[in-house]
Formats: structure tokens, C-alpha cells, sequence
């Protein structure tokens, strides 16, 4: 017996735009470091953790922590959280 799964549609009544406008803004007391701007620079231009680990020379155990440690303080569930947040905070230029 195989085992299915329907995933929901968005419908009609899906707006990204008003869904960004109602969010809660993260808190303003969370620090990124230097690399760690870097890091979330990076994961905003659409970066994977290879592909900045070999842009900065660095292991992708230290950009998983970085990516782990932007996240923590971002408040965030996922990366792309933590980048909307991070542009939210003025930490990072959206362009």
C-alpha cells in the first residue's frame, strides 16, 4: 500500500504582500557579527552553505554554524526568515 499526500493550494485569497505587511517584526536587540552579515548577505543573493564556504574559504561546518547562529538570532525557523528579518532590521540592504 502506497501512502499519498494532497498538499494544500494557496486559493485565491493568498497575498504574499499583505502575509509580509502583518508579520511581527523581530526583536531589535539581536548583534550579527561581521562574518555573520557576510553569511546572511549571501543567503539573500540565493547563496547554498557550499557555494559561500568556497566564496569565503571557510568549512561548511563553520557557514552551517554561522547559518545556525543568524538564524537563533534572527528569531527565525528557516533561512529565509532570518534574511526577512534581517532586512526588517536594517542589517542587510534589500535590493
Amino acid at each position: 500500500m502506497k501512502a499519498t499526500y494532497a498538499y494544500p493550494t494557496a486559493g485565491p485569497t493568498y497575498r504574499p504582500a499583505i502575509v509580509f505587511r502583518h508579520t511581527a517584526p523581530p526583536r531589535q536587540n539581536a548583534a550579527l557579527s561581521g562574518r555573520e552579515l557576510e553569511v546572511a548577505r549571501l543567503i539573500a543573493a540565493g547563496f547554498s552553505n557550499k557555494q559561500m564556504a568556497s566564496e569565503l574559504g571557510i568549512s561548511h561546518n563553520t557557514i552551517a554554524r554561522h547559518v545556525a547562529n543568524i538564524m537563533r538570532k534572527m528569531s527565525a525557523g528557516n533561512r529565509t526568515e532570518a534574511v526577512l528579518n534581517a532586512i526588517r532590521q536594517q542589517l542587510i540592504p534589500f535590493s
